[in-house]
């Protein structure tokens, strides 16, 4: 479990340094490839990159129910 939030942080902290220039769609999805992302970590990683120009609001409510759903896999396993 200890890794996989490293790993996770270390993923985070990567999206986080891209400039916004690099926030197309090309980088990202290069990026969820390049970090073997499962659907639901991808998904979640293209509504934060987008929100600002796509659906505002929206996109960040439906990335926090993503992340909500990963949460309850950890909380299955514990």
């Amino acid at each position: 479990m200890e890794n996989q939030n490293g790993q996770c942080e270390a993923r985070a902290e990567k999206v986080f340094s891209m400039n916004r220039a690099e926030h197309d769609s090309k980088d990202v999805l290069g990026f969820i490839k390049s970090q073997s992302l499962n659907p639901m970590e991808a998904s979640v990683i293209k509504l934060v990159c987008r929100h600002r120009t796509n659906n505002g609001l929206s996109d960040v409510k439906l990335a926090k129910q993503i992340i909500n759903r990963i949460i309850k896999g950890y909380d299955k396993n514990e």
